[in-house]
């Protein structure tokens, strides 16, 4: 359950509710904008990785804000039981606002009964000696009904924040243990130990090359032309590039916010992106930073090879997210490709291909 001090505003808390609206009035009124701000909290969300391959377990593992708000205990809290449907609440929202650009005043005939009961018990009254069946709003009470309304979407806004930034540190959690497992299951028949400094963290292959740029590949087509998520792909190319020139492994460190505040469905795909496809490492976290360290054993052929995938930006005006630091502790082992997965001179040629049609 969610401590005390996380419960939202009671209905006596709110502003206003003790004149001119009644305490009915003040508790639809909340219910109805409740149902309507918190809909995505009531419902079950829907999310994917980049690519298709994963499995559902995979994905249902997977955090989302309604998820910690069930887990979290607020579902089952009387300020979000018993709330009306979102179809209604927002057809109550849409009518009033529709009374605030019409003299506060709505035709009867143009409102379902259902609509009528909620517009009333919130304050709308008959209006009478008017020729057709007429609701309005007092105005004295429009001002009380806008306060807690405003009341309500702090409220919203300050909770849908705390979960989408737990929502994120499970996920960072998850995927960074399960891109430990899937290296420690690579080497299950060979004699090395994961934890050893200069031993293969995993046995490369060439179907997890073919996953590496197929993630990677997808996450710039779907994201590389957007301006709200140039400052992380180019802080990530910054990584990459850099990597080469270095024999210490690359430790980068970032605000959590250029990845929470772009939405869950980027969140997700993002954390892909760096655990189960660049095997980053989770060094650090803070309430408003990460520090990651790149996987060690990348060579400079497949560091090159993810580098050509990236946007060209010769003179880049986007500032790139984060700072980006020598590993004082982790060398690379990899470098001139020595643990990479065997390919023929027809692997070869296949890539080049493959790498030409996807960069053009």
């Amino acid at each position: 359950m969610p401590g005390k001090d996380s419960f939202p505003a009671s209905n006596t808390d709110l502003p206003f509710t003790r004149e001119i609206v009644s305490p009915e009035a003040a508790k639809e009124w909340t219910k109805v904008n409740r149902s309507f701000f918190f809909a995505r909290l009531l419902t079950k969300e829907k999310i994917s990785f980049c690519t298709n391959e994963k499995s559902q377990i995979l994905v249902s593992n997977l955090s989302t804000e309604a998820g910690v708000f069930e887990a979290g205990g607020y579902r089952s809290l009387p300020e979000y039981s018993n709330l009306p449907s979102f179809e209604l609440a927002e057809q109550v929202l849409n009518l009033y606002e529709k009374a605030k650009g019409n003299d506060l005043t709505l035709l009867c005939d143009e409102i379902d009964a259902s609509e009528i009961a909620c517009l009333k018990v919130i304050g709308f009254k008959d209006l009478e000696g008017d020729a057709q069946p007429s609701l309005q709003l007092p105005s004295e009470t429009l001002e009380h009904l806008e306060a807690i309304q405003a009341s309500l979407r702090k409220e919203f806004h300050n909770l849908f924040t705390e979960l989408r930034y737990r929502s994120f540190h499970n996920n960072l959690l998850y995927l960074n243990s399960l891109s430990k497992e899937r290296m420690q299951e690579s080497l299950e028949h060979v004699d090395v130990d994961i934890e050893v400094g200069n031993s293969p963290s995993y046995v490369d292959s060439r179907e997890f090359q073919r996953y590496q740029l197929s993630v990677l590949s997808t996450f710039i087509s779907n994201y590389g032309g957007e301006i709200d998520y140039k400052s992380f792909i180019l802080g990530l190319r910054t990584v990459v590039s850099r990597q080469i020139n270095s024999t210490q492994a690359l430790c980068w460190k970032f605000e959590k916010g250029i990845l929470v505040e772009r939405g869950p469905q980027y969140c997700i795909q993002s954390l892909e992106l760096l655990f189960l496809c660049f095997r980053f490492s989770l060094v650090a976290e803070t309430d408003k930073n990460i520090a990651l360290i790149l996987d060690p054993q990348l060579s400079n052929y497949k560091l090159g090879r993810l580098l050509q995938y990236f946007p060209k930006e010769k003179n880049p005006t986007f500032i790139t997210a984060g700072e980006v630091t020598e590993s004082s502790e982790v060398v690379r082992i990899n470098i001139e490709g020595v643990l990479d997965a065997e390919q023929s001179v027809l692997d070869y040629a296949k890539d080049f291909i493959t790498d030409r049609c996807s960069i053009l």
